[in-house]
């Protein structure tokens, strides 16, 4: 509960959401400029000092008593987080150890895509931020509607960038996508990206703005669509039980108002 930690937290929130955002984004085309090389190296040493803080920051036992003696958060985290942290750290230098040497861009893009594992660290670390910024129930419901409708439009950026890895792979000349449906993946960067967003967000529709051409492309396109159907029920399950309990709020604030208004009216005082 400390501001401390509230601060640490939510910026490694923010290097989270960065990730989520600029990594997939690699897919397209690689963005590298001093900015992101100031953030990268930023990032990668607030995530290795993480885990130390990690290692003096205490939790809530099981019977519901914050646990702050070293020894018992030592072994706490290394027996829950330590080891994907770790691992996702270790990722992060060899990153740095192998951009100078002849690795494939493929491999230096499976050790980025490793930090996206951090993902499960947003959904599980989201909650506990809004409880601490927030005291309100029903500001609370409203919060977590937009987290879900955020968390909706990063799996549907995340799936764009792959469906463009999978087609870029088939290696097509330019002049065989002209007059197709696809031609504006020809375009620059804004255009392709805008292109596969729409194509994602329509099979989470059940509608298809591009025909599959080839079998990597319609093996990918029914996991979408299987992976669409149960997401969406999820997400919908999910804003239909916040959206319920807000008017449970609001309707037990109306009848609160009105047995004061009530009140007041029977025994003459003023309002």
């Amino acid at each position: 509960s400390s501001r401390f930690y509230f601060c640490w937290e939510l910026v490694g929130l923010l290097l989270v959401i960065r990730d989520i955002v600029v990594i997939p984004l690699q897919i397209l085309d690689p963005l590298e400029s001093d900015f992101t090389l100031v953030v990268n190296w930023s990032a990668r040493l607030f995530w290795t000092l993480d885990i130390l803080v990690s290692f003096l920051t205490g939790f809530v036992s099981s019977q519901g008593v914050v646990e702050l003696r070293p020894a018992k958060v030592a072994r706490q985290y290394i027996r829950t987080r330590l080891p994907m942290d770790l691992l996702i750290v270790v990722c992060d230098w060899s990153e740095v150890a192998m951009s100078g040497t002849s690795a494939g861009w493929n491999f230096l893009g499976m050790l980025r895509a490793m930090r996206l594992a951090r993902l499960s660290r947003l959904i599980k670390n989201q909650k506990r931020i809004l409880e601490f910024m927030i005291r309100s129930e029903g500001l609370m419901l409203v919060a977590a509607c937009h987290v879900v409708l955020l968390l909706l439009l990063g799996m549907i950026h995340i799936l764009a960038c792959v469906w463009y890895g999978i087609q870029a792979s088939a290696d097509l000349p330019p002049w065989e996508l002209v007059g197709t449906d696809r031609q504006a993946l020809l375009g620059d960067l804004g255009t392709r990206y805008a292109f596969c967003f729409h194509a994602m967000l329509a099979l989470f529709l059940g509608e298809h703005v591009v025909t599959p051409m080839n079998v990597a492309e319609r093996i990918f396109t029914v996991l979408v669509l299987f992976f669409a159907f149960v997401v969406s029920a999820a997400f919908v399950g999910s804003l239909t039980t916040a959206m319920t309990r807000l008017q449970i709020i609001a309707s037990q604030r109306s009848a609160q108002f009105a047995a004061l208004s009530n009140y007041l009216s029977d025994y003459g005082i003023s309002r």
